[in-house]
């Protein structure tokens, strides 16, 4: 019952407030396989979707801190799940950050929602709320999504969105990326336009093919150097695994 008070209170929210200025807030519970396609190792993630007049901005943070295991010498990767991402669909447009090597937020730009999803005729109850199924293959993934279309929002969790209605669960189809809401409410937002004024200032999608291919070669020569510094042509023994949602490497 507890999604239907959710339903009912933001339904009588769009009827005062027909253009969603005041914005709504959807929490989701994000879980990561960091052992990516060999097992399953979970981490959990708070993720926060935030909406209002076309604009959208979502992002994650771990539950609890993760600990790499003793004595490994892996150096693996995980990015995506910390990724902030701005949406807006007012220009079509999509920025997503990363976490540069010195620490700092770095911003790419792409367009929205360039998935094509398959509407699906199977449906689902999720809570109070029907959901209907859609699938996608983006950026070398399959994903599958249920989405309400008595929440007439076309957003979800992290990049998907642009189905009839709220994105209410999502998942890589392995599960090793899975996402489900937890809550949505009616809340005054600030427009996140204000923090993003230039979006062709941003590197595009290619170039951030380039640079995380540049950071991993940078990475495996930093590692060479460390593991046998005489040697210029020797192989480091450190092995990279580098799991991002978004095949790019090369």
């Amino acid at each position: 019952m507890f999604f239907y008070f959710i339903l009912f209170s933001l339904q009588i929210f769009a009827q005062e407030n027909s253009d969603l200025n005041q914005g709504i807030r959807v929490e989701y519970k994000c879980l990561f396989n960091t052992k990516f396609e060999r097992e399953k190792q979970f981490n959990t993630y708070e993720g926060f979707l935030t909406l209002r007049s076309g604009m959208s901005v979502y992002y994650s943070i771990p539950e609890k801190q993760q600990k790499s295991a003793e004595g490994s010498l892996d150096i693996i990767i995980e990015t995506d799940t910390f990724l902030r991402v701005v949406k807006n669909s007012i220009q079509n447009e999509i920025l997503f950050g990363t976490t540069s090597m010195n620490g700092k937020e770095i911003f790419f730009r792409d367009s929205l929602f360039p998935m094509i999803w398959n509407l699906e005729k199977e449906s689902k109850m999720i809570d109070s709320l029907e959901c209907f199924k859609a699938t996608t293959l983006f950026k070398g993934r399959n994903y599958i999504a249920w989405y309400c279309p008595k929440i007439p929002v076309p957003d979800g969790p992290w990049k998907l969105g642009g189905l009839p209605g709220l994105i209410i669960e999502a998942y890589e189809e392995n599960k090793d990326l899975y996402f489900i809401m937890r809550g949505i409410t009616p809340q005054i937002i600030s427009s996140p336009s204000l923090l993003y004024n230039d979006f062709e200032k941003y590197p595009d999608y290619p170039g951030y093919v380039k640079y995380m291919n540049d950071v991993l070669q940078k990475l495996q020569r930093s590692m060479s150097a460390q593991d046998s510094p005489d040697c210029i042509s020797c192989q480091t023994k450190t092995t990279f695994k580098v799991y991002l949602w978004e095949k790019v490497f090369y």
